[in-house]
């Protein structure tokens, strides 16, 4: 069963490794400076890291491995390893999002993306082909960008340079008829993009494509007949959850392997609504996490767990204004953090 246990003021959480999480928190909102504490996952104790100094101008991200912070008042970017010991400093370099691949750390730029090397630190920058491009996908030495949910582009990079390879029109290849506008015909978004080997997944409004990553080759593209906002792929199956159903498609071939029905309604505060599940979507052993918006509620702040070995809807919890942007699992223990600047901590007990 599963229970929230804490609730804390926290304006970001990242973590390193399986043990504990990182908070950076205020202890009076005119305090100069963030403190940054680790926080035990299984007894939720705080120890503070004394050695780490943020400004609350400054900015910080974290992977699993690494962290950077952004610093304003000298305009540079210090990269840090687990044990906080800095192994890059860039001028004049103002990086928003990190993310942590096989070989690189990547960081997003304000016309662009860096790479940063893990063996040799070396770092080089790459220029956005088109302005409309979104932080790409990295799998090995090829980028794939998407374009306003419509397009999909690939790269071969190589040392600051990149070499086109191949171009989808996802919004036109995914049309469909609105029902919301008297069924007029039109062009599809791009919900979700995941990896899958040596391919990626692509989730329309009513489309499951599956997309050879070397050649742009189109390996399938399958129709639905409901609309999808996320999937996370676990193992060989794409799990995706849309309203009251837990939907399964086999991952190699697109078909659809199971689709689990629940309640249409979810009774709050006395009163009874139909409802919808939203991106983002998490896996956490055998959990499928999402988000829940109400019809004609004013609640905004909801999850919802479904139990993905018994098929069934087993939780549902209010944030409060907030909504999810951040999950992450560890010893029985799941994160969520809001846009309200809250942690929501929650046991299987």
């Amino acid at each position: 069963m599963w229970k929230k246990v804490k609730q804390l003021k926290c304006f970001g959480l990242g973590y390193f490794d399986k043990d504990k999480m990182l908070l950076q928190t205020l202890e009076n909102k005119n305090d100069k400076n963030y403190i940054l504490s680790y926080l035990d996952i299984e007894t939720l104790d705080k120890d503070k890291l004394s050695n780490v100094i943020i400004s609350v101008d400054d900015y910080i991200d974290m992977t699993a491995n690494y962290s950077f912070i952004r610093r304003k008042k000298d305009n540079t970017t210090s990269f840090y390893d687990k044990n906080w010991r800095e192994i890059l400093k860039l001028n004049n370099t103002k990086i928003y999002t990190i993310k942590e691949e096989e070989n690189s750390i990547w960081g997003s730029i304000d016309k662009g993306c860096l790479e940063i090397r893990k063996d040799t630190l070396e770092y080089y920058n790459y220029s956005k082909p088109k302005t409309n491009l979104s932080f790409p996908l990295i799998y090995k030495d090829i980028m794939i960008y998407s374009s306003f949910s419509e397009e999909i582009e690939a790269y071969r990079f190589n040392k600051g340079e990149i070499e086109f390879l191949w171009n989808i029109d996802i919004g036109s290849l995914t049309m469909y008829e609105n029902p919301f506008e008297n069924n007029k015909l039109t062009i599809g978004d791009i919900n979700s993009i995941c990896k899958y080997k040596d391919s990626i997944i692509v989730l329309g409004e009513y489309d499951l494509i599956r997309i050879d990553i070397r050649t742009g080759n189109i390996l399938y593209h399958k129709k639905r007949d409901f609309y999808l906002s996320d999937i996370v792929i676990v193992g060989d199956i794409v799990y995706g959850v849309c309203s009251n159903r837990l939907c399964e498609f086999d991952v190699k071939t697109g078909e659809i392997l199971r689709i689990t029905t629940t309640d249409k309604t979810l009774v709050v505060n006395g009163e009874e609504y139909t409802y919808t599940t939203t991106a983002p979507i998490y896996y956490f052993n055998g959990y499928i996490v999402y988000r829940i918006t109400l019809f004609s509620c004013a609640v905004t702040g909801m999850i919802g767990i479904w139990d993905v070995n018994n098929r069934k809807h087993v939780f549902t919890d209010f944030l409060g204004a907030g909504v999810p942007s951040y999950y992450y699992y560890s010893k029985d223990t799941l994160f969520i953090a809001d846009t309200t600047n809250k942690v929501h901590i929650y046991k299987n007990v």
